[in-house]
């Protein structure tokens, strides 16, 4: 049986490694020698940890679970780095705002392919619903079909029946009828003999 350490490690291991390659990264950009004039340092690493923490999470969250990020995390992210921005306005640079505005469109593509992906696996899900329906009612409308070509044949039998006593029962009455009459003829006849007819 599995233990959950079993279960965790392989995501722990890849954990590590991202966050170690990701250190690494971190590391090398703070060792960068920055224009003063073009970019403000604190800016530069404001950018730099936000681009690392989001794609760290991104990949972590791919690993984890294996679905790609969901559309509200995506928003969440830009909504966060609007307020970062919102935050600096005094101190930003031309640069700076450049590039801001670079992640806010990596972002907002990344939110779009996102929405894109969740609506073709609804329309998956969708058409696949659809169909099994579709299968179950011509299943239903099959059924009933079949049921109702058995009645209909059951109920000419009961009806052939049912006409050939009917016309028995008047075969019957119209023979009880002329006997009757017969009857009638012949006591008429013996009581008046004189009578022609």
């Amino acid at each position: 049986m599995p233990t959950i350490a079993s279960k965790i490690g392989p995501y722990l291991r890849f954990s590590v490694r991202i966050a170690s390659a990701l250190g690494r990264q971190i590391v090398a950009i703070l060792m960068l020698k920055i224009p003063d004039n073009i970019y403000e340092r604190w800016g530069f690493y404001i950018q730099c940890l936000f681009v690392c923490a989001s794609y760290g999470y991104i990949e972590f969250r791919l690993a984890y679970t294996g679905h790609p990020i969901s559309i509200g995390y995506m928003i969440g992210l830009l909504g966060f780095a609007a307020a970062i921005m919102a935050a600096r306005t005094d101190s930003l640079t031309a640069t700076e705002k450049f590039v801001w505005i670079i992640i806010c469109g990596v972002l907002l593509a990344g939110e779009i392919n996102t929405i894109d992906a969740d609506h073709a696996d609804q329309e998956k899900v969708h058409n696949s619903d659809l169909t099994a329906q579709n299968t179950q009612f011509g299943a239903i409308l099959k059924s009933n079909h079949d049921f109702f070509i058995a009645s209909s044949i059951a109920s000419q039998g009961i009806i052939s029946q049912q006409q050939a006593g009917f016309e028995k029962t008047i075969k019957e009455q119209q023979d009880d009828f002329v006997k009757t009459l017969a009857i009638i003829y012949l006591k008429n006849q013996a009581k008046s003999p004189n009578l022609s007819t």
